[in-house]
């Protein structure tokens, strides 16, 4: 079986000057494609990063309008409450009391 291989002794210096040619071009494609990959991955974090604030904006404004909404639900049941109580309806008065705190601690004692 014959060796395909060049012994380096054999090597001429125009072998040696293509050799350091071609290393030079794949480390400058390699220069270039490391520069490239830095580009599209500062591109992609900016993406992400623009997703993630736009996603906490939404959910810091649902958030908003949640606890809102719980505590006109809170003042509603506290109105029956008293409106129960001034019709001297002590059965009602005493289930929306129930429901109030039941829904208080539901959502963690939020007034």
């Amino acid at each position: 079986m014959k060796a395909d291989y060049v012994h380096k002794d054999t090597l001429t210096a125009t072998d040696y000057v293509e050799l350091n040619k071609n290393n030079e071009l794949l480390i400058s494609y390699n220069q270039a494609l490391l520069k490239e990959n830095q580009e599209l991955k500062k591109q992609l974090e900016n993406k992400y990063s623009k997703t993630g604030i736009l996603t906490n904006e939404v959910l810091y404004e649902e958030n908003t309008k949640l606890i809102n909404q719980q505590k006109k639900f809170i003042e509603y049941l506290e109105y029956q409450v008293k409106f129960q109580e001034e019709l001297n309806d002590i059965h009602l008065a005493t289930g929306f009391e129930e429901i109030l705190s039941k829904y208080k601690e539901i959502i963690g004692g939020k007034e």
